[in-house]
């Protein structure tokens, strides 16, 4: 069936019965049959009756006093502006619409937009289609599995909706297809089961992984390491529900892998020692609020290109290293909330350079209970803890 076709007994109240009426009756452009645009302009306005009311819109709509100077936020910080969606304009001025010179539509940007209602298939079959940001909205239901066929997507980031079910099979990476991409997003929904571990066995060029904050169950996978050959890789697993530890395997990510947040995971067990002797690059390290146990590996002066180094509430033990004065790039160092003894390095302390901008160190260098000694003695703790005391922490 043509995805311009009604089905039989189509009823009045479908976004795909109201889409073909304004297309056929209501768009001031009317266009042919053969027109070129003809599908891209009818998959914009059926995504534009299903995902949400008229009146709930901010870009879409007929002109108004209201939105007609509604400006959409790029990535770039550029600003996608543009005509309000239905308008009698070709759809590649519509706000939030990107396409090429011959007028194909290459990107989707209606980030933030009081979007609600399930995820478009339809979108599936806007052949140039290189970027989807629909993040920050109300989008239901489940991934379209259809979205695996894609044939140049860059960017699908679908994160802070409230999608819930499985990430389909359908998704993972061929030759062509949906992950021949940079970046994928799913954080902040209700995602459930395993994270599909062929994501990490294929595909060409998925750098950024989000994941965060949703229902996966599953470790962090050992298959992990069959990211490497993949530079300024970005993988973020920060959720609660997450499990397991991390394998020795992150090692052969080497010096590809620039950011891992497992924050407000399960994740337990000791840091492996191949992310610090092989993971030279890696820029952010945070890993707070689990239940991660050993001790802080002298390897870490080895990570001269690090920024953010979070360890904060786990069950580590034992001294802070002592000479990690070679991370000159360091701005974050959070080790609150264990059972370390000793004292923030001079070393670390040294790097409080205003010049270079916010510096931040947390140790438990209260009082313990208020009256005992500090766990840790801190000159230059921007933030003093004591663990012993429900984690309770002062400025200074």
């Amino acid at each position: 069936m043509s995805i311009l076709a009604l089905p039989k007994n189509p009823e009045p109240t479908q976004p795909k019965f109201k889409a073909l009426y304004w297309i056929v009756f209501e768009d001031p452009l009317q266009l042919n049959a053969d027109a070129n645009n003809l599908l891209q302009r009818f998959i914009l306005s059926l995504t534009y009756f299903q995902t949400s009311r008229e009146s709930d819109r901010l870009a879409c709509g007929p002109s108004t006093a209201a939105n007609e100077s509604y400006r959409i936020q790029d990535t770039l910080g550029r600003g996608l502006s543009g005509s309000p969606w239905l308008e009698g304009v070709h759809e590649c001025q519509w706000a939030g619409i990107l396409c090429d010179r011959e007028k194909n539509i290459t990107r989707l940007d209606l980030r933030d937009n009081g979007l609600n209602g399930p995820l478009p298939t339809e979108l599936a079959n806007i052949p140039a289609l290189e970027s989807i940001n629909i993040m920050g909205n109300r989008m239901t239901g489940t991934v379209p599995s259809i979205y695996g066929s894609f044939l140049s997507i860059s960017l699908l980031n679908l994160d802070n909706s409230e999608l819930s079910g499985s990430i389909p099979s359908e998704l993972v990476p061929t030759e062509v297809g949906l992950f021949d991409g940079t970046w994928l997003g799913f954080g902040s929904n209700s995602l459930s089961s395993s994270i599909p571990t062929e994501l990490f066995q294929a595909g060409k060029g998925i750098h950024t992984f989000l994941f965060n904050d949703n229902k996966f169950t599953e470790t962090l996978l050992a298959e992990v390491g069959a990211l490497h050959g993949r530079r300024d890789l970005q993988v973020n697993l920060q959720g609660k529900p997450l499990r397991g530890t991390i394998p020795s395997e992150i090692g052969v990510l080497k010096g590809n892998i620039a950011s891992l947040d497992i924050s407000w995971t399960n994740m337990e067990g000791s840091l492996p020692e191949e992310l610090f002797t092989e993971c030279t690059n890696l820029l952010w390290f945070q890993a707070s609020n689990c239940g991660l146990t050993g001790t802080i590996s002298t390897g870490l002066q080895l990570l001269s290109k690090l920024e953010r180094f979070d360890i904060s509430n786990n069950n580590f033990h034992g001294a802070i290293p002592a000479q990690l004065s070679a991370l000159m790039a360091l701005r974050l160092f959070f080790v609150n909330g264990n059972d370390l003894s000793g004292s923030i390095p001079s070393s670390v302390c040294a790097l409080a350079d205003p010049t270079k901008g916010i510096f931040e160190v947390a140790a438990d260098c209260l009082p313990m209970d208020g009256t005992g000694n500090p766990m840790v003695e801190c000159s230059c703790c921007t933030l003093c803890c004591d663990r012993d005391a429900a984690d309770y922490c002062l400025l200074k």
